[in-house]
């Protein structure tokens, strides 16, 4: 109270020449039309701050249903800016209004969504401030370095390579954009009751004066606001402007309080809504009928499973800002829905990646952008046979490897034996890659099936592949030093005739890149070794909404694997290893 007494007598030296009857007449002067905007603005300016919190949800992971916490977010600015104390007033509105969510719940949102309004709030402002001379040379530096704040923070979120630190780069723009709507739709709704001035003009002052009002947490901002207002527009008749304040308030504020308080006193359904499923989840098991063998990354840490109905439907990534999806559902099929709403429920941008040609050529029908991969190589078991004119350079390896006296066993090597491969193997091949190529662990070859190759009893190389209903999958290749020619060859020829012994119908032999687009290095040695076991080639490909899309999905998730987290537990895809056998062709 003693800062609204000061406040006002602030005011009445600054605004002398406002006289009431001026003001009332003023008031009565004031066009149907001009109320409707400012009413209209008032709703898109709510409407922007439902959007924006709902968005903040996301990105908090509440699984808080989008209407809901709309409808509680514009409840909770409706009561707010009728009371004052704005952050304080707005949790116990919005606990109200979910309290299954519980008062942490509450806090965090109303944390960042406060956060989220006050930035754009400051970066509004400080556009108006620099690009329209608004305030002296102090004003316009502190613009500069508001600024230069937020491209910065921008900046940390775009670079981002570890999921999970930072909110994804769309979500956090999705937010900003809806918060610089909210601020620039209350401007309007000020603006329409000062007709005079430019909007441009209005902006920045109205901005500065809504911060000037919410820092002082008095109902409506009284006195803060206005004499903000009046500093800032220095050339505005005083009346016009103490008019254009009180309309404001009873458009903007009064009446949004009013209908909100009667929402939470009349109708408080229209805040309760059940929490969104879960559409990840991590620490589960492919299904045992997984049409694809790759379906085993799902046991690799770092990925989750996408879920459809409540059960895992596909394997999936998440990178920092992109969704991807690891190959083609379960049941053999790349449905896009699942992913984009789960894409969109975590903020991240939905990537198909490794999808086969006719799903991509789905995708493409509704609009999405592909682009080819590579081909996965992928043997019949039920008809390989080294003895066939097409492997006679397979042949000659796995003499080399038998005369060099190569054993192979289907018993895994013990865990030092298999961790002291993988040391030796990265210690000339270079670290080891993350994603779909990616890192030895045990607790993840414990899921697999493995082939070793011993000499003279000693381990020296090892494979691994994904066990599917109908398919197997080459993942793991690692040897040390000591392997003579050949030996990996007869690893895989091996692991070929055990599926055919157990009935399993293609071994795939992973993917590599064709040169349709683009040739990594060591690509040619890489299809030069899987072309000794004469597979049929299946094109593979990646799709998003957008080429945009595409481009910083790719670039994100290529990031991830040549970049794996530190502290991951290590394994490796044949997709990267396997080149390095061209070394002994």
């Amino acid at each position: 109270m003693l800062i609204a007494v000061a406040v006002l007598v602030a005011l009445r030296d600054a605004w002398p020449a406002a006289e009431l009857s001026d003001i009332v007449a003023r008031l009565t002067r004031i066009a149907p039309g001009q109320w409707a905007l400012s009413l209209a603005a008032t709703a898109a300016c709510f409407g922007c701050f439902a959007r924006s919190e709902a968005a903040v949800h996301r990105a908090l992971g509440t699984r808080r249903a989008p209407l809901a916490a709309g409808r509680s977010a514009m409840a909770a600015l409706g009561v707010t800016q009728v009371t004052g104390l704005g952050p304080l007033v707005g949790l116990l509105v919005r606990w109200r209004c979910d309290p299954a969510g519980g008062l942490g719940r509450a806090a965090m949102v109303t944390a960042a969504s406060s956060g989220a309004f006050l930035a754009a709030l400051a970066t509004l402002a400080a556009l108006g401030i620099v690009s329209g001379g608004l305030g002296g040379t102090a004003l316009r530096i502190a613009g500069w370095s508001i600024l230069a704040v937020v491209a910065a923070g921008l900046l940390a979120v775009a670079l981002n390579r570890r999921a999970g630190r930072l909110p994804p780069l769309p979500l956090v723009l999705t937010i900003a954009g809806w918060a610089m709507a909210d601020a620039s739709f209350a401007a309007c709704a000020f603006w329409a009751f000062l007709p005079e001035i430019p909007y441009l003009q209005v902006l920045p002052a109205f901005l500065l004066s809504l911060g000037a009002g919410l820092a002082s947490g008095l109902p409506g901002g009284a006195g803060s606001f206005d004499l903000t207002l009046a500093q800032s527009l220095p050339l505005a008749a005083p009346g016009a402007l103490i008019c254009a304040a009180m309309a404001f308030r009873m458009a903007h504020v009064a009446v949004p309080g009013a209908l909100a308080l009667a929402a939470l006193t009349l109708r408080p359904s229209l805040f309760a809504a059940p929490d969104l499923p879960a559409r990840t989840a991590t620490g589960l098991a492919p299904p045992p009928d997984a049409t694809r063998a790759e379906a085993g990354l799902l046991h690799q840490p770092g990925a989750v499973a996408l879920l459809r109905h409540g059960r895992p439907a596909a394997t999936c990534w998440a990178a920092p800002h992109t969704l991807a999806q690891i190959g083609p559902d379960y049941d053999g099929y790349t449905r896009a829905d699942t992913l984009i709403a789960a894409a969109w429920e975590q903020g991240r941008m939905p990537l198909a990646y490794k999808i086969e040609e006719r799903d991509a050529v789905r995708l493409g029908a509704r609009g999405w952008a592909r682009l080819r991969l590579g081909a996965e190589a992928v043997v019949d078991a039920s008809t390989f046979d080294p003895a066939r004119p097409a492997c006679r350079q397979l042949r000659r390896k796995l003499r080399k490897a038998e005369t060099a006296g190569v054993t192979i066993g289907t018993d895994p090597a013990c865990p030092a034996d298999m961790a002291r491969i993988d040391r030796a193997w990265q210690a000339t091949c270079g670290p080891a890659r993350g994603v779909s190529m990616g890192r030895y662990a045990p607790c993840y070859v414990a899921h697999q099936r493995v082939f070793t190759a011993r000499l003279h009893g000693r381990a020296v190389a090892f494979i691994t592949l994904h066990q599917g209903a109908r398919e197997w999958t080459l993942d793991l290749v690692r040897w040390d030093a000591e392997a003579p020619d050949g030996t990996m060859h007869a690893l895989v020829a091996h692991a070929i005739s055990a599926a055919r012994t157990e009935g399993v119908t293609d071994v795939s032999l992973a993917a590599v890149a064709d040169g349709a687009r683009w040739q990594p290095r060591g690509s040619e040695g890489l299809r030069r070794f899987k072309s000794y076991f004469d597979p049929r080639w299946r094109p593979l490909y990646a799709a998003a909404p957008s080429r945009l899309a595409l481009a910083l999905g790719l670039a994100d998730l290529l990031w991830c694997i040549a970049r794996p987290p530190e502290t991951a537990p290590a394994h490796e895809d044949d997709e990267t290893s396997a080149f390095v056998h061209s070394a002994h062709s």
